[in-house]
């Protein structure tokens, strides 16, 4: 079975982790862009050719003819695309050539910008928030499904640091992602503790005294496991956009056996149990009092981190979610994607977890 995967590769992307797992449970698998969009770096440093293609429709479709041929050249039986750039005229020439096209959006709704997923002739498109999923099926009678955000166990799993990664990563408390007034308010509160933000650039535009708290430094894969353990609380925020959703961060965190402190969500609970799997804070005093509560309590991260760990394993990885998707993709394409011979998620035991723990003991101090 071929199954093409559209969407930027590079280092713990979103499309890479969907690739990596699907090579995992046995398919056959193809990668790839409109050339325009191919890899990470290419986004930041061709603005105007961006803006270009989307003032000239005509030249966006060209573009994109081109790399429907390429995709042809695979003959793939699916071809699962992971962003919202793909013009609905590129998605019928897709359908022409697969048997079943769909789309996995990893963000929120409100980042749809030109909306070409809603104007697009998916077999079926997957959402990360429950109302935008009923609202589209609703009101567009869009084949919508619900299909969250998730881990990674190949890389987002407890790791041992060296004395040099933890003197390279390790903190009170580290929060990855990237940097915006949102954020970087709340945690206003925690000037007088050992932070570190890690990420790429932050806008140039962005002004605040937290910004020197950044590492201008990218976190991906293994060195984001490294990280997620060498601190001592991994901080997880959400955009104010996320209203009834989470993002990867919150899995991968877990995933890695990090202790979580989250930003309360009543979907959070749909997750993880918070006080048993994750910590919750409800507002930036409460963060405060959070983070001095848990630095106090090196044991009871501990338990957390290893149940949170177990839970994401468990329920919350991409071959759990990809095989939602393809069962769902079966019954409106009448394929049969079987990944029979795929080899279950790899859980990491208990034992395991508190192992690394103990090797990593100046995590806890």
């Amino acid at each position: 079975m071929r199954i093409f995967v559209v969407g930027p590769q590079f280092p713990d992307s979103f499309a890479r982790n969907i690739a990596v797992t699907l090579e995992q449970m046995h398919f056959q698998v193809s990668t790839g862009t409109p050339g325009w969009m191919e890899g990470r770096r290419d986004l930041k440093l061709n603005p105007f050719i961006s803006l270009g293609l989307q003032i000239s429709p005509r030249v966006e479709n060209l573009v994109q003819q081109t790399f429907v041929r390429a995709v042809e050249k695979t003959r793939p039986d699916l071809v699962l695309v992971t962003y919202g750039e793909l013009t609905p005229q590129t998605v019928r020439a897709l359908r022409a050539i697969c048997p079943a096209v769909v789309a996995w959006y990893p963000d929120p709704s409100a980042n749809l910008g030109r909306e070409y997923i809603l104007g697009s002739d998916y077999h079926c498109v997957f959402f990360k928030e429950p109302r935008a999923v009923s609202l589209f099926r609703r009101n567009l009678d869009l084949p919508a499904y619900f299909l969250p955000e998730c881990c990674n166990p190949l890389w987002h799993r407890p790791t041992t640091c060296s004395e040099e990664e933890i003197s390279k990563f390790g903190c009170d408390v580290a929060i990855a992602g990237n940097c915006y007034y949102y954020r970087l308010r709340m945690i206003e509160g925690l000037s007088g503790i050992d932070v570190k933000i890690w990420g790429g650039r932050a806008a140039r535009w962005l002004e605040h005294p937290m910004l020197r708290l950044r590492q201008r430094y990218y976190l991906a894969e293994g060195e984001k496991a490294k990280a997620f353990r060498a601190t001592k609380i991994v901080l997880n925020t959400f955009v104010h956009k996320e209203t009834d959703s989470v993002n990867c961060r919150l899995f991968e965190a877990t995933g890695c056996g990090g202790f979580t402190l989250t930003e309360g969500r009543p979907v959070v609970r749909k997750f993880f149990e918070p006080g048993r799997e994750v910590a919750m804070f409800e507002s930036s005093v409460d963060l405060v009092e959070k983070v001095k509560y848990y630095l106090a309590r090196p044991q009871e991260r501990e338990a957390i981190a290893e149940a949170g760990c177990r839970r994401a394993h468990r329920e919350h990885t991409y071959e759990v979610r990809l095989r939602r998707l393809l069962k769902i993709v079966s019954q409106h394409c009448g394929l049969r994607f079987d990944p029979t011979c795929a080899t279950k998620p790899r859980l990491t035991p208990a034992s395991e977890v508190r192992a690394l723990a103990q090797a990593n003991g100046r995590r806890f101090n």
